[in-house]
C-alpha cells in the first residue's frame, strides 16, 4: 500500500507526465482548454475545486493509503484504491459520477477552465478500470499508461488498464494516439484458398518505426458469405510478440472472390485485401492422367531405361538400348 508521505510525490509525477505529453490548448469541442495551467494552478487557485465530490464503497476502499468503510469526501489530487473484490462510486459536483472497478487504482481531479470555469474532471488510471457519465456541463481528460483521451460534455465511457493492456469504449478522442503499420505477413494482397478447405491468414501489425506490437487485437472482416471465421464473418485476434495476429478462414464451396479486411481495434489502421475461392477437383484428373502417361512414355523411348529379361533358362537381364537415330552424313553409323 502507498505510504502517505509518497503521495505529493507521486501526484507531482503524475501531474509533470501529463503537463509534458499533453498539447496546448486542447479543445473540448470547439472550447480551446489550457490544461497545463489548469494542473499548475489545481491546487492553489480558484481553477480547482478542493472538493470532488463523495464516495461510496462496496467492499474496501483506501483514500491515501487510509481504509474507508463509509460514505466520505473525496478531494482534488485523492489517490484511490480499491481491493481485489471492491467497488466504489465517486458522486462528483455538481453531476456525474465515477465507478472505480475492483482492484482499480486512480488519481481524481476536479478543475475548470479559465474561460468559461466549466468544470472538468482530469483522472489518472494507474491500474483496474473506471466507468464515467459526466453531465451536460461536465467534460473529461484521462491519462493511463502514457495514452491520453477527452471526452466531451455529458459523454459516458469505460476505461481500462488491466496487466498493461488499455482499452477505451465509448466516444472519446485521443490525443497522442500511436500510428499503425498493419500488413500481411504473406507477400501480395490475394488469398487463394480451395472451396470447403481451410486456410491461416496471418497478419503483422508494427509501429511507425516497424517494431512489431504486440497484445493488441485485430478486427478480421469478410465483405461477402464466401467462408467464415469459425462460425461467423468476423473475427477477433490478438497479436503475439511478433506482432502478428492469426485467423482460420474456411471457405465455402462456391467460388468466387471476396474482400477481407484487417483492423486494429479502435483506430483507422487497416489493410484490406482479397480471398479468392476456387473449385479444384484435385491433381488425378482424366486430362492430368494422360498427361502423366504420356510423360512417361516419352521419357521410357527417349532415355531407354525400360529393363527386360531373356527366356526363363537365362539369367542376365538384357538392358534395352537407345534408339539410333540418323540424319544425314550419319547414315554411315554402324556400318
Amino acid at each position: 500500500m502507498t505510504n502517505k508521505k509518497q503521495i505529493p510525490t507521486i501526484l507531482a509525477l503524475v501531474i509533470t507526465l501529463l503537463a509534458a505529453i499533453i498539447p496546448i490548448p486542447i479543445y473540448a469541442g470547439s472550447e480551446p482548454i489550457n490544461l497545463k495551467e489548469l494542473l499548475a494552478k489545481a491546487f492553489t487557485s480558484a481553477y480547482s475545486s478542493a472538493n470532488v465530490g463523495t464516495v461510496e464503497t462496496f467492499g474496501t476502499l483506501s483514500i491515501n493509503g487510509e481504509l474507508v468503510h463509509q460514505t466520505m469526501t473525496v478531494n482534488s489530487g485523492d489517490y484511490l484504491q480499491t481491493a481485489k473484490s471492491s467497488t466504489a462510486t465517486v458522486s462528483i459536483y455538481p453531476s456525474g459520477k465515477v465507478v472505480l472497478g475492483q482492484n482499480t487504482m486512480a488519481y481524481l481531479i476536479l478543475g475548470k477552465s479559465s474561460e468559461s470555469l466549466q468544470p472538468i474532471l482530469v483522472a489518472s488510471l494507474l491500474r483496474g478500470s473506471i466507468n464515467v457519465e459526466l453531465n451536460c456541463e461536465m467534460s473529461a481528460y484521462i491519462e493511463s499508461g502514457g495514452r491520453i483521451f477527452t471526452a466531451n460534455k455529458g459523454s459516458s465511457f469505460r476505461a481500462s488498464n488491466l496487466d498493461g493492456r488499455f482499452e477505451v469504449l465509448g466516444n472519446v478522442s485521443f490525443q497522442n494516439a500511436p500510428q499503425y503499420i498493419v500488413r500481411p505477413v504473406e507477400v501480395g494482397a490475394t488469398f487463394s484458398v480451395k472451396a470447403r478447405s481451410t486456410r491461416q491468414i496471418q497478419i503483422q501489425v508494427t509501429d511507425e518505426k516497424d517494431r512489431p506490437v504486440p497484445d493488441i487485437p485485430v478486427i478480421f472482416a469478410l465483405g461477402s458469405q464466401l467462408g467464415k471465421f469459425g462460425s461467423e464473418t468476423t473475427f477477433t485476434a490478438t497479436t503475439n510478440s511478433q506482432g502478428i495476429a492469426s485467423a482460420s478462414f474456411t471457405a465455402s464451396q462456391t467460388p468466387g472472390t471476396t474482400s477481407i479486411t484487417a483492423t486494429v481495434k479502435d483506430t483507422n489502421y487497416s489493410w484490406t485485401g482479397e480471398i479468392s475461392v476456387y473449385k479444384g477437383a484435385g491433381f488425378w484428373t482424366t486430362r492430368n492422367k494422360i498427361l502423366v502417361t504420356s510423360a512417361a512414355i516419352v521419357a521410357g523411348t527417349v532415355t531407354g531405361v525400360v529393363v527386360a529379361t531373356r527366356p526363363s533358362d537365362e539369367k542376365r537381364p538384357v538392358v534395352a538400348q537407345p534408339p539410333i537415330i540418323k540424319t544425314g552424313a550419319a547414315n554411315r553409323v554402324g556400318k
